[in-house]
C-alpha cells in the first residue's frame, strides 16, 4: 500500500550506502534524482512518533521532532512538542506504488534509534587569528565508506558566521577539491587540491596542514594526511598550532 511504501522508504533510509540504494528502490526515477537527502535530517524519538494519514496519490506524515541537522551537520535540539509535516506524491509503477514525488526541504527522516548509529559527532578544526591554537567546530557526519571525502570537503570551507572573527582557515577562501575523493593510503588520506592553497604564506601552509591533520585523524586507520595541489605534495614544516 502506499503508507507501507513510504514507511519502507523511511526505514531503508538509515542506510547511506550505494548512495541511499536501498531507500531510492522505494522511489521513482526522477524522484530519486530529485532527493537531497544530505540537504537536513529531521530526527524523531521512534517509528511509533510517525502518523500517516493516505489519501488518493499521497500519503502525509506527521511527527514529533527531537532535532534537526543541516547540510554542514549543525546539530540544533528543537523544543518540546516541537512537530515536523510533509507530504508525499506516490504514482503505480509497473502496477506497483512507488513515491514520486518529494518535497525539497525533506531530507532524511530519521529516528533517534537510526540516528545514532548511522551518524557521528566530530570536529572540523580552524586556527585562532594568530595561527597558533586549533579551535574544533563540533558537527555530526555520516559514518561509513566516504567519511574521509565528507571531512576533507567541510574542512574547506570558510568558518561559519557564528565563528567569524574568532577563528580563521589556512585554506584560502575557495579551495576545493581537485578530485572528489579523498583515498586513504597506508594510513595517510591523500587530499588534492585546486592550486590557490599554493599562494598562502608558510605560516597559513603549516595552518592548513595541521587543520587536516586534526580533522581527518578522527577518520579510522587514518593516521596522517599528505596535501598536494597541481600534483605537487605542499611541504610543510611539522610544527604547527598547539594540538598536533
Amino acid at each position: 500500500t502506499p503508507e507501507q511504501i513510504v514507511r519502507g522508504f523511511l526505514a531503508a533510509s538509515w542506510s547511506s550506502d550505494d548512495d541511499f540504494r536501498a531507500a531510492r528502490a522505494y522511489l521513482t526515477p526522477s524522484a530519486s534524482h530529485a532527493w537531497k537527502p544530505r540537504s537536513s535530517v529531521t530526527v524523531y524519538p521512534d517509528s511509533s512518533s510517525v502518523q500517516a494519514t493516505t489519501a488518493p496519490g499521497s500519503v502525509e506524515l506527521r511527527t514529533v521532532a527531537d532535532a534537526t541537522l543541516d547540510s554542514d551537520g549543525r546539530y540544533t535540539s528543537l523544543p518540546a512538542g516541537a512537530s515536523r509535516r510533509s507530504t508525499l506524491t506516490l504514482a503505480q509503477v509497473s502496477g506497483e506504488w512507488r513515491i514520486s514525488n518529494i518535497p525539497p526541504d525533506f531530507g532524511l527522516w530519521l529516528s533517534r534509534f537510526y540516528f545514532e548509529r548511522a551518524y557521528r559527532r566530530l570536529f572540523v578544526n580552524y586556527v585562532d587569528p594568530s595561527l597558533s591554537t586549533l579551535v574544533t567546530d563540533p558537527r555530526w557526519f555520516p559514518v561509513g565508506a566516504g567519511l574521509a571525502t565528507t571531512l576533507a570537503r567541510a574542512q574547506l570551507k570558510q568558518p561559519p558566521a557564528y565563528l567569524r572573527g574568532a577563528v580563521r582557515s589556512g585554506f584560502p577562501a575557495g579551495t576545493q577539491l581537485a578530485v572528489d575523493s579523498v583515498p586513504v593510503a597506508a594510513g595517510r588520506a591523500e587530499i588534492d587540491l585546486t592550486p590557490a592553497v599554493l599562494d598562502v604564506s608558510a605560516d597559513e601552509r603549516r595552518a592548513a596542514w595541521a587543520q587536516a591533520l586534526a580533522t581527518m585523524r578522527q577518520v579510522p586507520d587514518v593516521a596522517g594526511v599528505a596535501l598536494r595541489a597541481s600534483g605537487t605534495i605542499l611541504d610543510v614544516v611539522t610544527s604547527g598550532p598547539a594540538g598536533t
